[in-house]
């Protein structure tokens, strides 16, 4: 016998309050209108109660309850399960509540596609093998209560105590030869750059640079024979995107041991193994795009064409992505009469927050190396012929600078939050994007500044938000965009910082100069 899916009624004798019918679809739909139980009873039915007076039974914290009960005796040192009703915090250490916490929260918030999430996934068994007062427990705690500051009392002077003792762990462990090595002690560092870019406090800007370059020398002491079980190849992809950012915006290159592609199939992976050599092409160009005019042009036009053979590698990366990669685009945005000198020419729609965000650090290093192939372009001419030849193709790389600003300008919405369900269904597929035809936004989709982010209103905004700061910020600075755009980032930017976020108030005061060639004094964490 199986359950047919359709919900049964009990009548008023048996009470009964939400049932299913044990029979198959065929006996389920020639059942007389009698209730089961009282067929049974061999007694009178009173018939189905009327259905707006059915109740229904939450039996979720029975069901969490009985689940504890069965894995007693696995890891009890790490709580498994999610967090139970208020009434039950009572019975649980804080440091119980705030490792379950985030551990659950933050496995709920990424992405089936996301590699963290599998990295993630290893935590309790790691934390429960570590020892009291170890450098993985402290950092897992430490990141734990910096995310519950009104279900623990003073969450956040205790975030800070395990912080402090964390670092003092790991300079122990990274002294012992045997624990430099471990799974625990990597994980304990990036746990620690994880607390630092949550926190996003000003006195620890620095700290997340110094952590990131620590995990990278941590994976290059480790050696190529720690990466053969799945733990050790995620953390190392961890470090290579953390350290490929980090690096991008000092404009410094990357250990050669983090640009060598592997065998991760994942689109996140492959890309970062792609841009990990964009920040040596960086450096090369601080040396020889800075002298003045009339220097050897021999290496600018050796750069420009390993700059080229990166960005068609680039290219290639989105044209060939799986089809749940693809994002939906409206096309024709209807403005309304209120709207602002600059909307938006395109409005995208992505699978989720992950996808965008991967979107979005593709797009940034392409305009870091078009803006790269300008500089190098424009040192090597040699002659009339190869002006004329040079600033046809500056054009044309203006004219992808320009686009690729706007498609980072499309992704806005979608990671602010905003309902974009009223866009078209998509009519075709085209390199890794689905097309709509129209889409006619809600009047805050019109561009007017009180909505579009003037900061007159702070808002809280969803997560999506954090990772937009360093896209606009690197996108503000492409010298061909016109200033209504320019005007109209510095709008977004200002609406995440009226949310609270230092960062973005940070990029507001400093301008960019990732696109002119020069190294950051800001770093950001935000793909």
């Amino acid at each position: 016998m199986v359950y047919c899916g359709k919900p049964s009624r009990g009548c008023e004798n048996c009470r009964y309050q939400y049932t299913y019918h044990l029979l198959t679809t065929t006996q389920c739909d020639q059942r007389r209108p009698s209730c089961s139980r009282c067929v049974r009873m061999r007694r009178t039915c009173v018939g189905y109660r009327d259905q707006s007076t059915l109740m229904f039974r939450d039996e979720t914290a029975r069901t969490q309850i009985k689940a504890r009960r069965g894995h007693v005796g696995r890891d009890t040192n790490f709580p498994q399960h999610l967090i139970p009703p208020p009434s039950s915090l009572l019975s649980l250490q804080s440091q119980d509540i705030a490792v379950c916490y985030f551990y659950t929260t933050t496995l709920s918030n990424l992405s089936e596609k996301d590699p963290a999430r599998q990295l993630q996934m290893y935590l309790p068994s790691l934390y429960a093998k570590s020892r009291m007062g170890s450098a993985l427990r402290l950092a897992t705690e430490s990141i734990s209560h910096v995310l519950l500051p009104n279900l623990v009392p003073d969450s956040k002077i205790i975030a800070s105590k395990r912080y402090d003792a964390a670092l003092i762990a790991i300079q122990r462990a990274i002294q012992d030869p045997i624990q430099a090595k471990t799974d625990e002690t990597l994980y304990a560092v990036l746990l620690l750059c994880g607390y630092e870019t949550i926190t996003r406090e000003t006195t620890l800007r620095s700290a997340w640079d110094t952590h990131v370059s620590g995990g990278a020398a941590l994976v290059q002491y480790r050696g190529s024979n720690m990466l053969q079980s799945q733990l050790a190849q995620g953390l190392f992809c961890f470090v290579r995107k953390s350290i490929v950012l980090s690096q991008m915006q000092a404009c410094s290159p990357v250990d050669e041991v983090f640009t060598k592609p592997g065998s991760f199939q994942d689109p996140e992976n492959q890309l970062f193994a792609i841009a990990s050599r964009i920040p040596t092409l960086q450096s090369h160009g601080l040396v020889f795009l800075n002298r003045p005019e009339g220097a050897d042009n021999s290496h600018a036009e050796k750069l420009a064409r390993s700059v080229e053979a990166v960005d068609e590698e680039l290219s290639h990366w989105a044209d060939n992505l799986p089809n749940s990669w693809s994002y939906t685009q409206a096309t024709k945005i209807k403005t309304g009469p209120s709207a602002q000198d600059f909307c938006p020419k395109h409005i995208h729609r992505y699978p989720d927050f992950y996808v965008a965000r991967v979107w979005n650090f593709y797009r940034v290093s392409r305009l870091i190396l078009l803006s790269l192939l300008c500089r190098a372009t424009a040192l090597s001419r040699t002659g009339h012929n190869e002006d004329q030849h040079m600033a046809t193709g500056n054009a044309e790389r203006e004219s992808k600078i320009q686009n690729i600003v706007d498609e980072i300008c499309a992704s806005v919405p979608f990671l602010l939050g905003h309902d974009l369900s009223r866009m078209t269904v998509p009519t075709g597929v085209g390199k890794g994007q689905q097309r709509g035809q129209e889409w006619y936004g809600p009047p805050e989709w019109y561009g007017a500044s009180a909505n579009w982010g003037d900061g007159n209103q702070a808002k809280q905004f969803p997560t999506g938000s954090f990772s937009l700061i360093w896209p606009l910020y690197v996108a503000s600075s492409a010298v061909t965009i016109p200033e209504n755009q320019r005007q109209w980032i510095s709008w977004q930017l200002q609406s995440i910082a009226a949310s609270g976020d230092s960062q973005a108030r940070l990029a507001l005061n400093t301008p960019s100069r990732t696109l002119l060639g020069g190294p950051e004094s800001l770093r950001f964490d935000c793909v």
